[in-house]
C-alpha cells in the first residue's frame, strides 16, 4: 500500500468511529490493463447513447465514467463493520458505503479523474478529434468582387436629421 494515493472521504462513519483522521479510500496510482479496458469499453458504451439514437443525458456519462473509475482504481478503503472487520471493496457495498452519499464520492471521483483521465479518456478525445473532417479554411471568407478584394459597402445615410430649432423654452 505504499504507492497508493489516498483520498480523505469525510469524517469516519463507521461504526463507533474509530478513524479519528475520517474514512479514506486507497486509489491504485495507474489502472491495471483490464480495469483500464473496463473504464473505457464502459465509456464508449455510454457514449454511443449519449449521443446515438436515444440522445442520453451528459451528466448520466459523467455519473457512470466516476463509478467505473472508483470501481477499478479503490484497492482498498478503511471502512469496518460493527464487529471492526475491514469491509471488503465490492460493487455492492461501494454503493452502500460510497455511492450513496455524493460528497464523499465527488472527492474520489475527482482524483481518480486526475490519475484515469490521461490514460482512458484523453486518447479516445484524441482519436475523436482526429477523426473529424477538418475544417479549416484557406483565406477570407469575406465576400470579394472577383478580384480578391473585399467589397465595400456603401454606408447607411443617417435617419437622423440636425434641425436648429427656432425658439427655446426655459423652464423654472
Amino acid at each position: 500500500m505504499d504507492n497508493l494515493i489516498a483520498v480523505r472521504i469525510g469524517e469516519c462513519q463507521c461504526p463507533g468511529a474509530p478513524h479519528p483522521d475520517g474514512d479514506f479510500v486507497y486509489l491504485r496510482p495507474k489502472l491495471d490493463l483490464r480495469g483500464g479496458f473496463r473504464v473505457k469499453r464502459r465509456l464508449i458504451e455510454l457514449n454511443q447513447e449519449a449521443f446515438g439514437e436515444q440522445q442520453g443525458d451528459m451528466s448520466e456519462l459523467e455519473i457512470h465514467l466516476a463509478e467505473a473509475y472508483l470501481t477499478e482504481g479503490i484497492f482498498a478503503w478503511n471502512l469496518v463493520d460493527e464487529a471492526g472487520e475491514d469491509r471488503p471493496v465490492t460493487p455492492e457495498n461501494l454503493a452502500e458505503f460510497l455511492f450513496s452519499d455524493y460528497s464523499r464520492s465527488e472527492v474520489a471521483a475527482d482524483k481518480a479523474d486526475d490519475l484515469y483521465r490521461p490514460a482512458v479518456l484523453d486518447p479516445l478525445v484524441n482519436r475523436a478529434l482526429s477523426s473529424l473532417p477538418d475544417t479549416q479554411t484557406n483565406g477570407s471568407t469575406s465576400p470579394t468582387n472577383g478580384v480578391g478584394r473585399k467589397r465595400q459597402r456603401a454606408s447607411k445615410r443617417s435617419s437622423t436629421t440636425t434641425s436648429l430649432m427656432d425658439d427655446t423654452a426655459t423652464t423654472t
